[in-house]
């Protein structure tokens, strides 16, 4: 008599457990709660879409390395129910044969081109299964275009497929992530990557993922930015595995110190900040409108071909991220 009544009471607390272990739809991180949605068109995926990583690199922080968020209330509750951000920034005076490729494969999903960028997406599938492996997707685009909210990016149907969560990464691109002025930090697209991956090395448990099994992957630029992580963080991956995808540290030739400097110049001389000494003052204040446009009239790097030609701003040879041997 008594097994019998064990039994039912044991297979209850299973349950009742393995219900607390599951995924809820609002998830406590170091930025407070977030709350996301059921993904459509995804059956049994959560997503958590357009949750801060950064602070806006506007203003001040406009050309500096990404800066880390502050603290916030414990009551603080973030819907994470759409992409935020859009892409910072696109290439524009591309002709409109090219222009239709480009909103094909990376455009945003109705969302404006911004400076304020710094944002993830997560899914996640609602299961009771804790320290699930972990996905970090970085998108290609040349260094110049492209963004998480694309058909093509949307990390739902492999989080349905596979027992994995999965990650999106909005940077910053062209002259707002790779500016080359001198005597400042460089490839800050690139920093943007790190930071957001410490952010879900510090939170992804929260959406049932493993910190210590996350894997970075990326296309194109995105897989050389992947490449180079290798290199730049032998001592402090902080990931457990790198994949790149269709790109690696050798598949471009890259910028000089030199080369971007000039190419920062040509852009502050034509806002009117100058061609020479520090005009980072001037460049923050000026309309990131105005600073794409000038960005455009850049040529690209001295011997690349039309067919495949480099974009002026793109991953600089700095020793620190990106090297030269």
């Amino acid at each position: 008599m008594r097994a019998s009544l064990v039994l039912p009471f044991m297979a209850a607390a299973a349950a009742a457990a393995a219900a607390a272990a599951a995924l809820d739809l609002t998830v406590t991180t170091s930025r407070g709660r977030i709350t996301g949605h059921k993904a459509p068109k995804a059956e049994g995926v959560y997503e958590f879409l357009g949750v801060p990583f950064a602070k806006p690199p506007v203003g001040e922080l406009r050309f500096a390395p990404p800066a880390k968020l502050g603290p916030v209330p414990s009551s603080t509750v973030f819907v994470a129910d759409k992409f935020t951000g859009g892409k910072a920034v696109d290439y524009p005076e591309h002709t409109p044969q090219l222009q239709k490729i480009i909103d094909a494969f990376a455009n945003t999903l109705g969302n404006p081109v911004g400076e304020d960028c710094l944002y993830l997406n997560v899914w996640s599938k609602p299961t009771a299964k804790k320290n699930k492996p972990v996905v970090v997707f970085f998108h290609g685009g040349r260094w110049t275009f492209g963004g998480t909210d694309t058909p093509f990016f949307t990390g739902k149907y492999l989080a349905e497929a596979e027992d994995v969560v999965v990650v999106t990464v909005n940077f910053r691109l062209n002259i707002f992530g790779y500016p080359g002025a001198p005597g400042e930090s460089q490839n800050l697209g690139m920093q943007d990557q790190r930071l957001a991956v410490e952010w879900i090395h510090s939170n992804i448990g929260a959406f049932n993922g493993d910190c210590s099994k996350i894997t970075i992957f990326g296309q194109s630029s995105g897989g050389l930015a992947v490449d180079f992580w290798a290199y730049a963080y032998k001592s402090d991956p902080i990931v457990a595995g790198v994949i790149a995808l269709s790109g690696n540290a050798y598949s471009f030739p890259l910028n000089t110190l030199e080369l971007a400097a000039q190419n920062w110049y040509n852009v502050s001389d034509q806002l009117g900040c100058g061609a020479q000494g520090n005009t980072m003052a001037c460049m923050r204040q000026a309309n990131w409108d105005d600073i794409r446009a000038a960005a455009a009239k850049v040529p690209p790097p001295p011997g690349t071909s039309q067919a495949r030609a480099q974009p002026p701003f793109q991953a600089t040879i700095d020793e620190k991220l990106v090297f030269s041997d």
